[in-house]
């Protein structure tokens, strides 16, 4: 409810245009095919309603990798861009979650 008309038709252009170039590729990525194992944590907000990155999917792989530290939230009545649609929530996902581990980098 919150695009209006032309927010709408900006991203169906965008699909249009970019589909041709990166659908080949994303319909054979798997994401397993990078590894299991990652050096570096790995943080996840993920909205309920994705259906980009579905939330099944992608619970179960955070649940299979191994990283030094690994999170995922997941934003109830939120889809793909739950970053910017739930700004308010992100925030504290960042301070408790990623800031402490990334301050104890040099």
């Amino acid at each position: 409810p919150d695009y209006t008309e032309e927010d709408r038709g900006n991203a169906s252009d965008g699909y249009f245009f970019s589909d041709p170039a990166l659908f080949p590729q994303l319909s054979v990525f798997s994401v397993r095919s990078l590894g299991m194992r990652y050096s570096t944590p790995i943080f996840i907000f993920q909205g309920a309603g994705d259906l980009n990155t579905p939330t099944e999917l992608v619970t179960r792989w955070i649940g299979e990798i191994e990283a030094p530290a690994k999170k995922i939230v997941v934003v109830d009545n939120a889809s793909h861009g739950a970053f910017y649609t739930h700004a308010d929530e992100l925030g504290p996902f960042l301070a408790e979650s990623v800031w402490p581990i990334a301050a104890r980098v040099d």
